[in-house]
């Protein structure tokens, strides 16, 4: 994240480690809520009540969402898509195999 200086990720990480550690202690299907409480929270204690704070805020979260689709679901897509790819070619090979259709 080059956006970011190593030190100001260094004193951000711990109250960050921290807070990921108390969502953990919660069951999976809480952590959604959980999460827009904090997303929430974040943004309205930090964008001051201007519209261009609020364009501002709206476009962070923008970036957010294709940061987090390009790090972390395109790979994964990538990788299920890898996986159906082969799956495919062995049933192709087992149905030129024994010539039957399943």
């Amino acid at each position: 994240m080059p956006y970011i200086k190593p030190a100001m990720r260094r004193f951000l990480d711990p109250a960050l480690n921290e807070l990921f550690q108390r969502i953990a202690e919660h069951p999976e299907e809480d952590v959604p809520g959980i999460r827009n409480y904090v997303i929430t929270r974040l943004l309205l204690e930090t964008t001051p009540p201007h519209y261009r704070h609020y364009s501002q805020a709206l476009g962070d979260l923008e970036a957010v969402k294709q940061e987090f689709y390009r790090r972390e679901i395109a790979s994964h897509e990538d990788k299920l898509n890898i996986d159906s790819v082969r799956g495919q070619s062995e049933v192709a090979e087992r149905k030129n195999e024994s010539g039957d259709v399943f």
